[in-house]
């Protein structure tokens, strides 16, 4: 065999593994192609959904925070000077989870809190200072879902509700490791209702 036949053979063996290393590298880039599209695909899914949950989150809270301002806090019963149509705490629980579970939000994955600093006090007929922080509507570790009642919020006072909730990436869980996110929506607002209008002064 002379040298010419060798390097003819060489040639095409080179070439016959050069065919093969582009079809290995074209199916390489394939399923890394189909990895990308899926991984984005979930993540979008799961943005698309965590947008109409946050959008609820915040209507939600926006209803809740106004009703709170109009009823000078959240009651177990209607005070008996409130002339309009009152939501008790039952009420407003009511209302509150059935928004969260028409949002696909499960029992345990949100919860609502309140702050504030001033409240009325009916056995002395006065203002207090007092530094509130307290769970508005919860879940307990078996996910039984509890409420506290708000005391008497003062007239002009300040408040805050921040409903916090949980989401789990559900798409891009099935696919890859994701912990989970926190949503935290904080409203002020002030209260609206006088619970003594004899010792109205002023608004001052």
């Amino acid at each position: 065999m002379n040298i010419k036949n060798i390097l003819n053979k060489v040639w095409i063996r080179a070439g016959t593994l050069k065919k093969e290393s582009r079809k290995g590298s074209v199916v390489i880039e394939a399923i890394l192609g189909c990895m990308v599209f899926i991984i984005v695909f979930c993540g979008v899914c799961d943005l698309i959904i965590m947008q109409n949950r946050n959008s609820t989150v915040i209507d939600t809270c926006k209803e809740l925070t106004r009703t709170v301002s109009v009823q000078g806090g959240a009651l177990e019963n209607k005070p008996p000077s409130f002339a309009s149509n009152y939501y008790t705490i039952s009420d407003l629980v009511r209302m509150v989870k059935k928004n969260m579970d028409a949002a696909g939000f499960k029992d345990g994955e949100w919860d609502v809190t309140i702050k504030y600093t001033r409240v009325y006090d009916d056995a002395t007929n006065t203002s207090q200072d007092l530094d509130a922080d307290q769970t508005l509507i919860g879940f307990d570790d078996d996910g039984n879902i509890y409420y506290s009642p708000t005391l008497k919020i003062d007239y002009l006072s300040n408040f805050t509700i921040q409903m916090e909730t949980k989401y789990s990436w559900y798409f891009l869980k099935s696919i890859m490791n994701t912990n989970d996110s926190i949503l935290k929506i904080t409203l002020p607002g002030t209260s609206e209702f006088k619970y003594n209008y004899d010792s109205w002064s002023s608004e001052n």
